[in-house]
């Protein structure tokens, strides 16, 4: 069936295979518009897919964002550039903005569970911009009545403050995360790109004792505990024993890394349970979907004795071994399929993984308040992060360009969930200017280093104990500052945080210091090729200093009335005071 609404001046097309009755109904409001997309059927079903498109004047329109970063942000002409979106999967905004970096167009949709593809592209017969949306692209639980609220939000305001606006509005809804422990800000040594599976106790032990003096203090032990040999598969995964050759005993390790000062996460791969794993037989048809490349098979959440054995596992580990947080792998992979019995205490997929989530938490959080839970991209939607406090940037190694601008977007839609970082590694052969672009490209996010520290040159390791002591000293600001990015079609050419006075940030080209009178202190990382740099503003009775990416203090002087420009290194810093 094919169905024509107008509203507030705007017609909707819709197209369904089913027969459905659709309502639209424009709702008030003073800075957006907000219309609400009813849908009802004459008796419960699964239903099919519904399209939905609308359009609207192709105005100032530069550049595309959404939330998948490896999307390059060109204008799209076709569909094919939509993004998918459910619980565990991206979340539903996406925008058209000018080249002035304003907003033109911003759309959002109020429902994050149910699966759905979105998309704002040009429509090449009619010369505007059409909103493509998609609902039900995946199966869920047999209904009568669905109702969306569709967010179009074409306020001339930043483009990222009208991401942030309609993250914030998901806050409204009450997806947000009250619990932040300040220990998901702190600096993070990782095992995984290091070590891979081939992790031992001693050897993070030895690295955790270099670590804390650099300035970390978490340690993430990731893949490859659970494992007597090195897999490359997730085919023992569902256990969760440590392997006697690698932890022999987790509880005395645990207290190791403790007495070092440092806090303690464990990595587990929710959905997977291995082939070889003794719990395999255990879940026999209570499974989504068998995966062959990974040896694995997928847990479906449907099944109340699936989550109790997911939290059980979780209490047990965080109790027996006193673990400060947990690492939480491939929530993405909760993916519904066809299959629906008695059995199950939900028919939708999404419903059971949000219920999972926060069993998860609740329980935990009654052995710990402030435990530590880490997700990644691309399960980071408002559901995700009000459950975790760590949102990390999924795995990109030795790319700080995706790490950087992943760590951007997410700190657009993150709310106030904790952004981290993808682990940082680099080639030992590296030129010290080569370690500081991986390490500066993670300021804005709490960094994960993973190398081998004990093998690193004496060179690295300066650049590394600078980069640390830089972004340890300038937490609070970086970590809880309002945060900009501009140049959204430039892979974000320029971010900055500003909290109490102080600003920190960063260019990836030609930059120019621009000195505000609210800011007191400056720091400013120079990522781009121009090592030449104006800085404009009020320089009275304001001083810099200058170093390189070792920490070497380069110059240290009071501003000359003609002082115009001052000249900063690759990878150099400069901080500007009164």
């Amino acid at each position: 069936m094919k169905t024509n609404l107008k509203e507030n001046n705007t017609e909707f097309f819709f197209e369904s295979e089913d027969t459905v009755d659709i309502q639209i109904k424009n709702i008030p409001d003073e800075n957006v518009e907000l219309y609400k997309i009813i849908f009802d059927w004459n008796e419960k079903k699964t239903p099919k897919e519904i399209r939905l498109s609308f359009f609207n004047p192709c105005t100032d329109a530069y550049t595309h964002w959404d939330v998948k970063n490896h999307t390059p942000r060109f204008f799209a002409w076709h569909r094919d550039k939509s993004t998918e979106s459910r619980l565990a999967k991206w979340m539903p905004i996406t925008q058209l903005a000018a080249k002035s970096g304003k907003n033109s167009y911003t759309v959002a949709l109020s429902d994050v569970k149910t699966p759905t593809k979105i998309a704002v592209t040009y429509h090449l017969y009619n010369k505007k911009a059409e909103t493509y949306i998609a609902f039900f692209t995946s199966p869920i639980e047999p209904i009568s009545h669905y109702e969306v609220t569709i967010r179009i939000d074409k306020r001339n305001i930043p483009y990222d403050k009208a991401i942030i606006s309609a993250r914030d509005w998901y806050s409204e809804m009450g997806y947000k995360n009250d619990y932040i422990p300040e220990a998901a800000k702190d600096s993070v040594y990782s095992t995984w790109y290091a070590y891979l599976q081939d992790v031992k106790a001693k050897d993070v032990l030895k690295e955790c004792k270099i670590a804390k003096k650099l300035g970390m203090d978490t340690v993430i032990v990731d893949d490859g505990w659970q494992n007597k040999e090195i897999l490359r598969d997730y085919s023992n995964c569902g256990d969760w024993i440590p392997a006697k050759n690698r932890f022999p005993d987790m509880r005395k390790f645990s207290d190791e890394i403790h007495a070092l000062g440092m806090k303690f996460m464990l990595w587990f791969s929710v959905p997977f349970i291995g082939w070889d794993a003794k719990n395999f037989k255990k879940f026999e048809g209570k499974y989504l979907h068998e995966v062959h490349g990974i040896k694995a098979n997928i847990l479906d959440p449907r099944y109340p004795e699936v989550r109790r054995f997911l939290v059980d596992t979780y209490k047990k580990a965080v109790t027996e071994w006193n673990l400060d947080g947990l690492k939480l792998d491939f929530i993405d992979r909760f993916q519904a399929n066809d299959i629906v019995n008695e059995e199950m205490d939900f028919h939708s997929v999404e419903d059971a993984t949000e219920a999972l989530l926060k069993e998860i938490s609740t329980e935990l959080r009654k052995i710990n308040n402030d435990i530590l839970i880490e997700f990644r991209q691309p399960y980071m939607g408002p559901v995700i992060t009000t459950y975790g406090n760590m949102i990390r940037v999924w795995d990109c190694p030795n790319d700080s360009f995706t790490n950087r601008i992943s760590i951007t977007d997410l700190r657009l839609t993150a709310g106030k969930t904790v952004v981290h970082g993808d682990m940082i590694v680099w080639n030992n052969e590296d030129s010290n200017e080569g370690v500081a672009a991986q390490l500066y490209s993670s300021l804005f996010a709490v960094p994960q280093i993973s190398v081998k520290l004990n093998k690193i040159s004496p060179e690295h390791k300066k650049v590394l104990s600078e980069f640390l002591k830089f972004r340890n000293a300038h937490k609070k600001t970086l970590m809880d500052g309002e945060f900009t990015a501009k140049g959204p079609e430039a892979n974000y050419s320029y971010t900055e945080t500003v909290l109490n006075g102080e600003r920190v940030s960063l260019s990836i080209t030609t930059p120019v210091i621009k000195l505000r009178e609210d800011i007191t202190t400056d720091c400013f990382v120079n990522l781009s090729e121009e090592t030449v740099v104006p800085v404009t503003g009020d320089k009275t009775d304001r001083k810099y200093e200058i170093t390189d990416c070792t920490g070497k203090i380069l110059a240290r002087k009071k501003f000359r009335k003609n002082d115009a420009y001052v000249d900063i290194p690759y990878c150099g810093k400069i901080k500007i005071y009164k």
